[in-house]
């Protein structure tokens, strides 16, 4: 998958308080770029390496690149402690904790 739309909005930083708006933002630009089940619809499981081994690869790298879009529109300093490891749904959930 290749991004088509750049992230051109406001950086989220929490001191600004506009995860709200900014999350809004940010749902419009993972659909633009076709990467917004990996963030909002948890209910799309990762298919088995086993049965599926090419659709788990890229499953697994458009997870990695909705993790990447996400990280591009926060600021530097949102960066830090940034759970990253457990996938762009756990990603962005992490964030919403941190804003509250």
């Amino acid at each position: 998958r290749i991004i088509r739309h750049r992230w051109e909005g406001e950086k989220y930083n929490h001191a600004s308080g506009n995860f709200t708006q900014w999350s809004e933002w940010l749902k419009d630009a993972l659909i633009l770029n076709g990467i917004y089940a990996h963030v909002f619809d948890t209910i799309t499981p990762r298919p088995s390496v086993d049965i599926e081994p090419r659709a788990y690869a890229n499953w697994g790298l458009n997870d990695r690149l909705a993790i990447t879009f996400i990280k591009t529109a926060l600021d530097d300093m949102e960066h830090c402690d940034l759970m990253t490891d457990k996938g762009a749904a756990r990603c962005y959930a992490d964030l919403k904790t941190r804003a509250q």
